[in-house]
């Protein structure tokens, strides 16, 4: 007996995707799949994919939720709150002027999936949705022959908004609680997302949420800018030593995915494409 693959999934995942070599079979061979499980379970769609190497390049965008262009080091910050990306800056090219559609995360996200502005696409704010029939970057990329996958953690940039809903592949992650959502985590499973679409044409979208509200950074990145004794303290510079704090976290766990990209052989043939939905406000215009 053959056993090519031993899966297991933890009660509250629910969902997984697998990925099984099968050996190399004359193409069109017949193969049988036996599955076997303890509990209920359902199968998904299965699809066979060549090892062939990839011909197109993969689309690979980052969105970092609520990041200030002028608290990334290498837009001239004096904290170095952005190692990896700073690494990272040195293969891309640096944007210096990016004007987003709103301070608000549904209507910025969707004017940049669906190339309007707010007032056509109508999700501007609380329950309003993307209207129908506006491009959307999934279908486009999905008729070009990509496989499209999403991660996000917020509430408001769920595929129930209407324009997320074209992908391949989503998933939400802790989005109905900002304080449980853990950027490791999100990189967790975009490392699963990147490896399962591995050798074919891919649009992976990313949306983590480390340096939204509320300023949390686990330890010991909640003190790399600040002293212990800021952390109970509510004001704008213990935020922003918080927020900087945030933005740290967040770039280590994006110099993991990188990295894996690096290993898997993909980071040089892949766009890659990191950006923000809006900034913060810490005082300069009188609010918090």
């Amino acid at each position: 007996e053959t056993v090519l693959a031993d899966c297991e999934i933890s009660v509250d995942e629910g969902w997984r995707n697998f990925r099984i070599p099968i050996g190399n079979g004359a193409l069109g061979a017949p193969v049988r799949l036996d599955i076997e499980q303890p509990g209920e379970y359902m199968i998904g769609p299965c699809e066979f994919v060549p090892t062939s190497a990839q011909t197109r390049t993969s689309i690979v965008w980052v969105l970092i939720d609520t990041l200030r262009q002028d608290h990334v080091h290498c837009y001239g910050y004096e904290r170095e709150t952005s190692p990896n990306i700073d690494a990272f800056r040195k293969d891309a090219i640096l944007f210096t002027h990016l004007v987003p559609q709103s301070s608000l995360t549904k209507p910025s996200v969707a004017s940049m999936f669906s190339s309007t502005y707010p007032p056509t696409h109508g999700a501007e704010d609380g329950p309003e949705v993307v209207r129908a029939g506006l491009p959307n970057i999934a279908t486009q990329l999905n008729l070009a022959g990509y496989e499209s996958r999403g991660i996000s953690s917020n509430i408001n940039g769920q595929p129930k908004y209407n324009y997320g809903n074209e992908f391949n592949g989503w998933i939400d992650n802790d989005s109905t609680d900002k304080g449980m959502a853990d950027d490791k985590t999100i990189f967790d499973r975009a490392i699963e997302m990147l490896r399962f679409v591995q050798g074919r044409p891919s649009f992976l979208y990313i949306h983590a949420m480390g340096p939204h509200a509320p300023y949390a950074p686990p330890a010991p990145y909640d003190t790399r800018f600040i002293d212990r004794a800021q952390l109970m303290m509510d004001t704008p510079d213990a935020a922003m030593g918080k927020y900087d704090g945030e933005i740290f976290y967040t770039d280590e766990q994006f110099g993991r995915f990188i990295a894996e990209m690096k290993t898997l052989g993909v980071y040089d043939e892949s766009l890659i494409l990191v950006t923000a939905d809006h900034g913060e406000e810490f005082g300069e215009h009188g609010q918090m």
